[in-house]
């Protein structure tokens, strides 16, 4: 895969410069998701009309079709990302054996002004909708040695009112045998000696796409799970009768029901010693669920499934209430705080949806599992995953019994997203007046993603925690 991004320096109007700054956010040379956050900065004396301005990020990739990738906005610093637009798109750079050209992503605004001297960041990825593919970032045209650090891009186009406003004029001139001793500044072409495509900078020719190389051999995978246990064996025959003891003497009464509540006692202090799951009856719908304790924490194994009282709160994914019994409700954020105000504390005290003698987690609260699980932070996601229901390439281990399920999401229009390919996970903790921070567990990666944000009327899951 290579990104084919055009210069990003040049003024938007007389008295106003805009310039691009770039930062590849993405893990691994070959991920399923690439990241390349941005910033806009405004260097000139007055404002610039947002819902006038796009940014142009172009990537080659043969075979990928525009209307299999998706977009997604995880943070703006100005405004929110509802006012955020992408679209993906088809440009006829190259023409190749299959008739395919490179695609174009266009990052747009609604509405808003950028101040003179300010600067909005823009926190995206690109992704296939299954997140199969995986995307080559080593074979990437706009990848540099300062990855991870923000830097000046001269290869992302700036637009204003649908005109470029940075960047080379490109011209398709056609295939060649070899690169013509002379051009013009902006033409294309792709040389059959090379087996690649070049543009002309006014000066030289320069590198656009060539034929994706053939990646290394992976790394050994890690040792199968340990099998079932045998069949126990037949039992062995019964001894004989032993003799009539002698009589005792009697004893004195006692009362049945006080030994009773004390066996209660005592049977649930050891299932607690022993970390056997356990189970809790929420007394105001009277459904049972099993609980798991890690560490120091006792967590819900299942997602909450609460519908209210006088008023029905959350959703069912696509309405079907099969769904609710397999992966709990899904709720808003107003509705999982039930009116409480956002709470960053360790535990966060706010019990919201969550029954009697529970609590909604805070983001830090998350932050204590994921080290109780698993303290270098890369295959805790793994550990909790279940060992159903998620991609055959992607099933968790379930180590700690807390059986995460990619439950999806809702929205607020009733249509739904992603089940069976990621679990989202509500947290008090919120992000803006508008949005809040949720726990995320994707397919294919191994990791539990944290500080993700979402809108609060975004539908997520529930997992509650005991005080």
């Amino acid at each position: 895969m290579r990104s084919l991004l055009a210069t990003g320096v040049l003024a938007a109007a007389s008295n106003a410069q805009l310039v691009v700054n770039h930062m590849s956010a993405t893990v691994g040379a070959t991920p399923n998701t690439i990241k390349p956050y941005l910033r806009l900065v405004n260097q000139g004396t007055t404002a610039v009309d947002l819902s006038k301005t796009t940014l142009d990020y172009l990537i080659y990739e043969s075979g990928l079709q525009p209307s299999s990738l998706v977009v997604d906005f995880y943070y703006v610093s100005l405004g929110s990302a509802a006012n955020l637009t992408a679209n993906v798109s088809s440009i006829p750079l190259q023409q190749d054996g299959s008739g395919l050209g490179n695609l174009r992503i266009r990052l747009g605004f609604l509405s808003g002004q950028l101040p003179a001297g300010q600067t909005i960041e823009i926190q995206w990825g690109l992704h296939q909708q299954s997140y199969q593919y995986l995307f080559n970032e080593s074979d990437d045209w706009s990848f540099t040695s300062a990855n991870g650090q923000w830097n000046l891009d001269t290869r992302v186009a700036i637009g204003s009112s649908g005109a470029p406003v940075s960047g080379l004029s490109m011209s398709w001139k056609g295939i060649l045998p070899a690169l013509p001793a002379s051009a013009t500044a902006g033409d294309v072409i792709r040389s059959q000696s090379q087996a690649a495509s070049f543009v002309y900078d006014g000066s030289t020719w320069a590198l656009l796409a060539e034929n994706g190389k053939v990646g290394a051999t992976g790394s050994q995978g890690p040792a199968g799970l340990q099998g079932p246990a045998g069949i126990p064996g037949a039992s062995g025959a019964p001894g004989a009768t032993g003799a009539q003891g002698a009589k005792g003497d009697p004893g004195s009464s006692v009362d049945i029901s006080v030994l009773t509540a004390r066996l209660a006692i005592v049977e649930a202090k050891l299932a607690l010693l022993v970390g056997a799951p356990n189970t809790f009856v929420d007394k105001r719908d009277g459904k049972t669920y099993t609980t798991t304790t890690i560490g120091s924490q006792t967590w819900l194994a299942q997602g909450l499934n609460y519908a209210g009282g006088a008023t029905t709160v959350g959703q069912c994914y696509n309405n079907d209430p099969a769904n609710c019994s397999k992966y709990g409700r899904l709720y808003n954020w107003n509705e999982a705080m039930n009116g409480a105000a956002s709470s960053g504390s360790t535990p966060s005290g706010v019990q919201g949806i969550c029954p009697d003698g529970w609590h909604l987690p805070s983001l830090g609260e998350w932050n204590t599992l994921q080290n109780t699980v698993d303290g270098t932070n890369t295959v805790d996601g793994t550990k909790l995953k279940a060992t159903t229901d998620w991609p055959s390439t992607d099933v968790g281990t379930d180590d700690y019994g807390f059986h995460a399920l990619p439950s999806g999401f809702g929205n607020p229009d009733k249509t739904f997203g992603f089940i069976g390919l990621e679990g989202i996970f509500t947290t008090t903790t919120g992000a803006s007046t508008t949005e809040a921070n949720v726990v995320m567990m994707n397919q294919n990666d191994p990791a539990i993603v944290k500080h993700a944000i979402t809108a609060w009327a975004t539908y997520d899951a529930v997992r509650c925690i005991a005080n």
